[in-house]
């Protein structure tokens, strides 16, 4: 609470002791009173934001998998307009489903982003739903006139339903200019063959 903000200072538990965590890498497992283990994270400097000038002090946010599932769980860094963590509140990263989504389709939560972590549009949600399960799922963010720029998912099978997200860094490491991209997508089922689905999402300037 000296360190960060604490809207939730209810929230805050003090504890008599607490394991030492490297800030490079290191492991953390949650368990109730009864040892029965709740989650689990494996953790590395190198989930971070790529522009960090460093990753100390700075809380990893999950950006989706509550639901007990570890599939495709992401994580990003906590927003700099909030000073890098938000201990006991909500995460400054949150992105919603498309309430108008429907079953066997890609599409967008927000169409516009701006990777600046500020804590605003910070990263473009990709939604996909399947009516089956098993679908094997490619991912792939282009420009407009082609040209590949990052890969998200590569032949990987899927839950039904999830988000994928994008931070805005090509496959090369570098921030990709802003302008307008095609998001392209390849889906395969055993029931259903093959599906292209392709929609474009537009990387903005930061304010």
């Amino acid at each position: 609470m000296d360190n960060y903000a604490c809207p939730n200072p209810q929230g805050i538990i003090q504890l008599e002791d607490l394991p030492d965590y490297n800030s490079d890498e290191g492991r953390v497992i949650l368990r109730d009173h009864l040892g029965t283990q709740l989650d689990e994270f494996q953790y590395s400097e190198k989930q971070h934001f790529y522009l960090l000038n460093s990753p100390k002090g700075v809380s990893l946010e999950r950006l989706n998998g509550y639901s007990g599932d570890a599939e495709n769980i992401q994580w990003h860094s906590a927003a700099s307009t909030v000073g890098f963590a938000t201990p006991a509140y909500m995460n400054s990263h949150r992105v919603s489903a498309n309430e108008n989504s429907v079953a066997g389709n890609i599409d967008l939560a927000n169409e516009v982003f701006s990777p600046d972590n500020n804590g605003y549009e910070d990263l473009l949600a990709i939604n996909y739903h399947f009516d089956e399960p098993g679908v094997i799922l490619s991912l792939a963010i282009f420009t407009k006139d082609g040209i590949p720029v990052r890969d998200l998912l590569v032949n990987e099978t899927v839950s039904n339903e999830g988000q994928i997200f994008w931070d805005g860094f090509t496959d090369s490491g570098k921030l990709a200019l802003p302008g307008r991209y095609l998001v392209w997508a390849k889906s395969f089922s055993l029931d259903n063959g093959s599906n292209v689905f392709r929609t474009s999402c537009v990387v903005a300037l930061g304010k």
